[in-house]
C-alpha cells in the first residue's frame, strides 16, 4: 500500500530534477514493490492523497514481516551502525560506573563524587538507549528519503525528552490498572504500545498520544495480539539458536585450551551478535504494525 510519504518524497525529488528511473531505482531499493512506486508516481501527478484503507482489516503478520524484511536489508548497515554505536556506549559507560567501584564493598557514603559520577552515567546510559532507538525509528520512519545514520541521529534529538514523559505516563497507566486487575494493565499496554511512534510521527507527546495510540488499538487487542506474537516467536527461535551457537563456541574454545574467561567472552560476544542483526529487525516489522494500524483507522 502507498502512503503519503511516498507521494511527497517522488514529488520532492522530481523537485529536485531527479528522473523517474533515479526515483524508482532507489525505491526498489527501500523494498518498494513496483506496483506501489508506480501508483505513487500516479498520485504524484494527479496530486491526489494516498489511499486509506476504511475496513480497519491489518495485514497478515507475514506480509508485515515481508515489508519490514525487504527495509531491513535495504537499510542493513545504517541500522547495524546506530546498533553498534549504541552498544559500544553502554560499554563505555558501564566501564565507567564498574571502575568507580560503585556496588562494591570498598565504596563508602562519603566517597559522594564517585557515586554522583555513577548517578550520571546511569542517566547517561538511559538517555543513549533512548536516542538509540529513536534514530532507529528515524531511518525506518524517513526510509523514503535515504536517510544516513548521522542524519537519524540528528533528527531524532528532539524527541528524546518527549518519548520519555510519553514512556512515564505509559508505564504509569500500566501499573495503575495492573495494580487493579491484572486483565486492565495488559489492555492498557495494548492500548498505549504504539505511543512512542506516535511521538515520533504525529508531533503528539504524554496523553494526546495515548489517546491516539488507543484509537488505533481499540477494539484491535486481539489481532494486535497476534502480530506481536509472530514477532515474538521468531525472535525467540533467533534467541535459541544464538543460545545454541554461543555454547558450541564456548565448549570449542575451551577444547582448544582456552581459558574459561575468554570461553565465557566468546560467548557473550557471539549472543552480542545476534542480538545486534537481529534487533532493527524487530524493531522495523513494530513500527510496519503501527503505520498499518495507523493506516487503517485514520
Amino acid at each position: 500500500m502507498i502512503t503519503q510519504q511516498l507521494i511527497d518524497y517522488i514529488k520532492q525529488q522530481q523537485q529536485m530534477g531527479k528522473s523517474h528511473e533515479e526515483i524508482a531505482s532507489v525505491l526498489h531499493g527501500q523494498g518498494w514493490q513496483q506496483a506501489d512506486i508506480d501508483q505513487g508516481f500516479a498520485s504524484a501527478q494527479s496530486g491526489a492523497p494516498a489511499p486509506m484503507a476504511t475496513g480497519g482489516e491489518l495485514p497478515k503478520a507475514r506480509q508485515i514481516f515481508d515489508e519490514a524484511w525487504a527495509f531491513y536489508k535495504a537499510k542493513f548497515n545504517t541500522l547495524i551502525i546506530i546498533s553498534i554505536i549504541s552498544t559500544a556506549a553502554y560499554f563505555v559507560i558501564g566501564f565507567l560506573i564498574g571502575y568507580s567501584g560503585v556496588g562494591s564493598e570498598t565504596v563508602e557514603l562519603a566517597e559522594t563524587p564517585i557515586l554522583v559520577g555513577a548517578g550520571v552515567g546511569i542517566l547517561a546510559l538511559i538517555a543513549v538507549a533512548v536516542w538509540s532507538y529513536l534514530a532507529q525509528v528515524f531511518v525506518i520512519k524517513d526510509g523514503a528519503e535515504n536517510i544516513s545514520w548521522q542524519e537519524g541521529f540528528k533528527r531524532s534529538k528532539s524527541k528524546i525528552l518527549p518519548i520519555i514523559t510519553t514512556g512515564i505516563l505509559v508505564f504509569l497507566a500500566v501499573f495503575g490498572g495492573a495494580i487493579l486487575l491484572i486483565i486492565p494493565g495488559l489492555i492498557f499496554a495494548f492500548w498505549f504500545s504504539q505511543s512512542s511512534y506516535i511521538v515520533v510521527t504525529e508531533n503528539l507527546q504524554n496523553v494526546e498520544a495515548l489517546k491516539r495510540s488507543k484509537h488505533y488499538v481499540k477494539g484491535r487487542v486481539w489481532p494486535l495480539f497476534c502480530k506481536q506474537f509472530y514477532i515474538g516467536i521468531i525472535s525467540l527461535g533467533v534467541s535459541l539458536i544464538a543460545g545454541i551457537l554461543a555454547s558450541i563456541i564456548e565448549s570449542g574454545a575451551l577444547a582448544a585450551g582456552a581459558s574459561p574467561s575468554l570461553a565465557m567472552g566468546m560467548n557473550d560476544a557471539a549472543s552480542l551478535i545476534v542480538g545486534l542483526i537481529w534487533a532493527p529487525v524487530a524493531l522495523t516489522y513494530t513500527f510496519y504494525l503501527y503505520k498499518h494500524l495507523r493506516e487503517t483507522r485514520p
